[in-house]
């Protein structure tokens, strides 16, 4: 599935929705998931709404980690 941002012009709003290639499903206020569109969790900016997405894609995307920190000493090198 992948994850994206709905803009809705008219009320300036974004809504959150993971889709496939037949099916879109809504982010709800409680954190939860449903082919609703009209009770979507909304975003007024949209600074918040692609932070929400990060945290998101961080929480239900396993295979994305976080880089190693690099090694900054030779001791640190030497550790391994």
């Amino acid at each position: 599935m992948e994850y994206k941002i709905a803009h809705f012009p008219r009320e300036n709003e974004r809504a959150l929705f993971k889709t496939d290639w037949e099916n879109k499903i809504w982010l709800q206020p409680d954190n939860s998931w449903s082919e609703r569109m009209d009770s979507a969790r909304r975003f007024f900016r949209e600074e918040v709404a692609t932070w929400a997405l990060l945290q998101i894609r961080m929480k239900w995307e396993p295979e994305i980690k976080t880089p190693e920190k690099e090694k900054q000493s030779w001791s640190e090198l030497s550790s391994d």
